[in-house]
């Protein structure tokens, strides 16, 4: 068997390091809030025959909930099959929430 040495090269947090197998990265901080482009749909533009096949349906980096719910409303794409929905955020007491759900369309 052989054995493994890992030797940590270059000053502590100096940033990306590369070792034998280990890839070590220093993440600095968030990224910015990014306004997510949702289409604005109205009767017109609801008639034209261009499939709208988007993946991603919907992204809100500021839902404000009230008793621990809130409502969200979105429109799907036209490519049916399931979608896997995902849904992060921090409690004001610090707390990380985090669930998921799947929905179909058909």
């Amino acid at each position: 068997m052989e054995l493994l040495q890992f030797i940590r090269r270059g000053e502590p947090n100096s940033g990306n390091t590369l070792t034998k197998n280990i890839i070590e990265n220093k993440v600095v901080g968030y990224s910015k809030i990014r306004q997510f482009y949702s289409p604005k749909y109205t009767p017109a533009n609801l008639q034209e025959k261009l499939t709208d096949l988007k993946t991603l349906l919907y992204w809100n980096s500021d839902v404000i909930t009230k008793n621990g719910t809130a409502d969200l409303g979105f429109f799907s794409s036209d490519i049916s099959g399931k979608f896997y929905v995902v849904v992060e955020g921090i409690a004001n007491d610090g707390k990380i929430c985090l669930g998921s759900s799947t929905f179909e369309i058909k």
